[in-house]
């Protein structure tokens, strides 16, 4: 009676009621069919078969009427009228799951009066989808193709300079301007190796909510636990589905306001590319050449066999990178010689 009661009860007279009470009792008819091997008649709440099981007349173009199940489908499952399982199919929601829907929005509540967790969760959300992108920029610096790594900060704190590293700025719109970062980057000069990169601020309160929804069913599960009832198995399914939901379209957000950031090389040059991946590779072409101003002067791919030839005491070591003069007028030589110094030991 009480599921009765709480199906009719969607049904306030209109088009848009009456669609969402049919749906509600066919998910609790069809959530009532066997499913085991052998009986299962491959019955599934999903919208496309509560489409087909509602549709008046089948000679007439349903697209529409497809298009109002879906969204009366999210619609119910985003008030807890129903559960979603997995992307596509819905059940009639359950006590236990009543449970976990009242966390949940206790928890989303909680979330919205904390700007900070969730400015601190849009940072870390930011740098994480960075660098996996960074990681994809793979440039061998020169003739050696010698590996050079890139090393991303973020925050408002200028990053250290001095490594061996070329360091990769990032900030967004929601800590600092488009203008802060060109006015930075031009104030660098043309010598800095950092790479700048800001992204735009667009789409704030759809990627909050996203955020904050992910996060509340995170926080739910990690709650809940395990349950070992049917019930609580299918709550925690259709709680699992709400988080990947919503990270799905807080990534998607996030990719695309990480496909529309402006890249800087020091002195306010602006990179451009078709991807980020891509304008920050063709960025630190010139950023090598700006922290290993005399990389040149020392690139060959056959040091390791000069280094053996010097040990063995060859008269003329260099010879295998194309170095004919005296060694110790050779530009890596006189650098090795000016380090050393006169007072140092050999080892």
């Amino acid at each position: 009676n009480e599921i009765n009661t709480r199906i009719q009860s969607l049904d306030d007279g209109t088009e848009k009621g009456r669609l969402r009470r049919d749906l509600c009792g066919l998910a609790f008819l069809i959530g009532k069919l066997s499913r085991e091997q052998g009986i299962d008649l491959g019955l599934r709440a999903d919208p496309a078969m509560l489409a087909d099981l509602l549709v008046d007349d089948i000679t007439l173009d349903s697209g529409s009427f497809r298009n109002k199940v879906a969204e009366s489908l999210e619609e119910l499952a985003g008030s807890g009228t129903l559960m979603k399982l997995g992307d596509y199919e819905y059940r009639l929601q359950t006590t236990q799951g009543a449970e976990w829907e009242a966390l949940y929005r206790e928890k989303q509540a909680s979330l919205r009066q904390n700007e900070v967790e969730i400015s601190t969760r849009r940072d870390q959300i930011f740098g994480q989808q960075a660098q996996q992108i960074l990681n994809e920029v793979k440039l061998p610096h020169g003739v050696s193709k010698l590996r050079r790594t890139l090393s991303l900060h973020t925050g408002g704190e200028a990053p250290q300079t001095g490594g061996d590293q070329v360091v990769v700025w990032m900030r967004d719109g929601w800590s600092c301007s488009e203008q802060d970062v060109i006015a930075e980057s031009r104030q660098a000069g043309q010598d800095d190796p950092t790479i700048y990169i800001h992204l735009p601020r667009e789409s704030d309160s759809e990627l909050v909510a996203n955020i904050i929804s992910s996060e509340a069913a995170r926080q739910v599960l990690d709650q809940f636990g395990v349950p070992s009832s049917p019930e609580g198995r299918e709550a925690r399914e259709s709680m699992e589905s709400r988080r990947r939901t919503a990270e799905r379209g807080r990534d998607e957000i996030v990719n695309d306001l990480i496909r529309s950031s402006k890249v800087l090389q020091g002195g306010g040059t602006e990179v451009y590319g078709e991807e980020l991946v891509n304008r920050v590779q063709n960025a630190m072409q010139a950023s090598l050449a700006r922290l290993f101003p005399r990389f040149e002067q020392g690139d060959h791919s056959s040091w390791g066999v000069a280094l053996r030839r010097a040990r063995d005491g060859s008269d003329e070591p260099f010879k295998i990178v194309g170095w004919d003069k005296p060694t110790e007028e050779h530009p890596v030589a006189k650098e090795v010689l000016a380090t050393v110094g006169a007072s140092a030991l050999g080892s």
